[in-house]
């Protein structure tokens, strides 16, 4: 799996048209898309059940989570993540099609044998029956960011006393 066409309508933009060739050119955009953005982007499926299941996932995802494609595409999240982990994820997805808009969050996980920093967003997809039938979600590596604004603060003499007690 690399992150690929099917869905995407084709009936505007580049090329218009809803004949074999748009299809093509939508398949080629949206895989564009997919692979030139520094984002992980991924599509979830959710199931009858109710779970969540990766169709689609980029290489910036992957690279991010240092995690092979078919290792997420089909699996859920607590097939895949530890349980604490797992729920607290849950729970955010939950709140998004609850709420039915998109919820951000921020996390820290272990990758690599480093302490890496992410936000997360995910976005709720809903039926014309008004079920949530997918998942579309990014995620941003701030790493080096959160590095650059606690350096900031450490130098800052204000928050230096406050952390002094002062």
């Amino acid at each position: 799996g690399g992150w690929g066409g099917g869905g995407a309508g084709g009936g505007e933009g580049r090329g218009g048209g809803r004949g074999e060739g748009g299809r093509r050119r939508a398949g080629a955009d949206c895989r564009a898309v997919g692979e030139g953005t520094s984002e992980g982007l991924y599509v979830m499926a959710r199931g009858e059940d109710g779970e969540c299941r990766p169709t689609l996932v980029n290489g910036a995802y992957a690279e991010l989570l240092d995690r092979r494609p078919e290792d997420v595409i089909g699996r859920t999240v607590r097939e895949r993540r530890d349980p604490a982990a797992a729920e607290r994820i849950l729970a955010h997805y939950a709140e998004a099609i609850e709420s039915r808009s998109a919820v951000s969050w921020e996390w820290t996980e272990e990758i690599r044998g480093a302490e890496v920093a992410g936000t997360a967003l995910v976005t709720p997809l809903f039926s014309e029956q008004g079920e949530c039938y997918r998942l579309i979600g990014t995620m941003r590596d701030v790493t080096e960011q959160k590095r650059a604004e606690e350096a900031r603060l450490r130098s800052d003499p204000d928050y230096r006393a406050v952390g002094e007690g002062d």
